[in-house]
């Protein structure tokens, strides 16, 4: 899982359309499966747009469509979404897992999920290289959405792993520059930058690009709890604007969660996990659906449902949902009573959701926020970063927001709120050294 050559490694060609990932593992020097171009052959007009098709597919693999395999025994998921849902109170696995437990004491549970976020990341940052230089007269909305996509991919670490993730880029002739370390705070500041990058051809536009990289800044903001900016940046995204991922059920692919042995085979939606956990299945909440499929080593399995439409699986990253979440949490720190009322507003959209009431305390008040959060975001990506906030920004112990007590086979739930980049990156990476620190 180390970072040797692009040139191997370089990108699959896939139908723009079809998104459904690649089967690209790592930056390894392997041999080059037969759906990947020499790169040689990529420097050209055509080319550059097929690397730029490439580096789109893999910023879904690494949002939600990769996995790996687990020894014939199942499927590990190595992606953000999935990853962060199992550390947080979103998903819950049945068999003993060092992420669902929270005892990455090593700090080696990136070793499946940081490779291919690390894929993605520099493929994009290559394929804006090729269309510069190969292909530029292609639409400027092409390399602005590989910048929104660089943005969302150092948000996207900032929130799952540990303080510490280096961002290493593509360099001339295949090699690789590698990253140095970068905190949290410092991938925040980043993941901005390259929103602001993507935003800066359109203005005032509000296309698919221009929203979603607002969004983005109203998400890079509010994990540094600048609220106001937040509040300002989600502002200007309509409620109904969704930026998506949408990966297809109907092939055995990296995308095919929903197949024999894909990760809803195995791992489950949870439900009132550890203690901390919200009742996301017996709450009936109509923002979130699921089926019983299986029951394994004596545990119930439950598939979100949600996403699912005509053979595909559509999954936000980012929308206006949360623009107005963003907008109530601001509200609420400022202790405009409004916060309420955006709340409500967004419920109505909902039949069988009732208004809410003001709880009546401050803590209340928050714990309220949060819940509305988990239910509209679930499975998105977002809650493990929230848990993670409450820590941070609203000093909650994280041993009342995470899930807590007795673990499977009568161990216990650990405390990490992160997860490590993993040893691979130690070995390749001489600039590595391990994570700065666990902090939230």
């Amino acid at each position: 899982m180390t970072i040797h050559s692009i040139r191997r490694a370089a990108l699959a060609i896939v139908a723009t359309g079809a998104m459904a990932g690649c089967s690209l593992g790592s930056l390894t020097d392997v041999p080059r499966p037969s759906n990947i171009l020499d790169p040689d052959a990529l420097q050209t007009s055509d080319g550059a747009i097929a690397m730029y098709n490439g580096a789109l597919s893999e910023f879904n693999r690494a949002f939600f469509g990769g996995q790996q395999q687990n020894g014939g025994s199942g499927v590990i998921p190595g992606n953000f979404a999935m990853a962060g849902g199992i550390l947080a109170d979103e998903y819950t696995l049945p068999s003993a897992d060092d992420i669902d437990q929270r005892t990455d004491a090593a700090g080696v549970s990136g070793q499946y999920t940081f490779p291919i976020m690390a894929v993605a990341y520099v493929n994009s940052g290559q394929a804006i290289q090729y269309l510069r230089q190969y292909a530029p007269n292609a639409p400027v909305a092409y390399t602005a959405r590989l910048h929104l996509n660089r943005g969302y991919l150092a948000l996207f670490m900032s929130e799952l792993f540990c303080s510490g993730v280096p961002l290493s880029e593509a360099a001339e002739a295949g090699k690789v520059i590698y990253g140095s370390p970068l905190s949290t705070a410092e991938l925040q500041q980043y993941a901005l930058a390259q929103f602001d990058t993507a935003l800066a051809p359109f203005g005032a536009d509000t296309g698919k690009v221009a929203l979603a990289a607002r969004l983005g800044q109203a998400r890079a903001y509010l994990g540094m709890k600048q609220y106001d900016k937040a509040a300002a940046a989600a502002g200007k995204v309509p409620t109904n604007f969704s930026y998506d991922a949408t990966y297809s059920t109907n092939v055995a692919s990296a995308a095919g969660y929903f197949q024999p042995g894909g990760v809803f085979a195995w791992a489950s939606s949870s439900d009132n996990e550890g203690v901390n956990g919200l009742p996301y299945i017996s709450s009936g909440d109509p923002r979130v659906k699921f089926t019983k499929v299986s029951n394994i080593n004596q545990m119930d399995i439950y598939q979100p449902t949600a996403w699912r439409s005509s053979g595909n699986l559509t999954i936000s990253v980012e929308n206006g949902i949360d623009a107005r979440l963003i907008e109530a949490e601001y509200l609420l720190s400022q202790g405009n009573a409004t916060w309420l009322d955006k709340l409500n507003e967004l419920r109505t959209r909902v039949t069988g959701l009732a208004p809410l009431t003001d709880p009546g305390t401050p803590a209340a008040r928050v714990d309220l926020l949060f819940r509305e959060r988990a239910f509209w975001l679930y499975g998105t990506g977002h809650r493990q970063g929230d848990l993670r906030r409450l820590v941070r920004q609203y000093q909650r112990p994280q041993s009342d927001v995470y899930p807590k007590g007795t673990y499977k086979g009568g161990f216990l739930y650990g405390t990490y709120t992160n997860i490590g980049v993993g040893l691979h990156e130690v070995e390749a990476n001489a600039n590595y050294k391990g994570c700065i620190d666990r902090e939230a």
